[in-house]
């Protein structure tokens, strides 16, 4: 089967699946699914979208593991704002709220309780 048929989903590491779980459920809303093996599990976004976690030592990315897009960026930022979630300004990329403006497209990062760094993304 051509992988042009199948659905695709990414895998973070975490140092403490715990405290991811928290965050990737209470903070983010995803829903979780399955414990798949002893430190795995499996979350979905209601879109059908899926993260795998696991446990592991901390690793370090330095860029983007995950990207959410999203029908409305603005009402999206205050929510996750409202949540704890802070966003990050990078320096001749963002403005000072976080948010990158790429005329059709918006966007803004945040680093999750695990150190992974994640993007919110709309376009227009």
């Amino acid at each position: 089967m051509p992988l042009k048929d199948s659905q695709a989903f990414t895998s973070l590491a975490a140092s403490d699946i715990n405290r991811a779980k928290t965050f990737y459920t209470k903070t983010l809303g995803l829903e979780y699914v399955a414990e798949l093996a002893e430190n795995t599990i499996l979350l979905r976004t209601s879109a059908g979208s899926q993260i795998l976690i696991y446990e592991r030592e901390q690793s370090k990315a330095e860029h983007t593991v995950v990207g959410f897009m999203v029908q409305d960026f603005e009402t999206s930022m205050t929510s996750l704002n409202s949540a704890g979630v802070n966003f990050e300004v990078y320096e001749g990329l963002t403005d000072e709220n976080g948010i990158a403006d790429f005329g059709e497209m918006k966007g803004a990062w945040f680093v999750d309780t695990e150190g992974n760094i994640i993007s919110l993304t709309s376009a227009r």
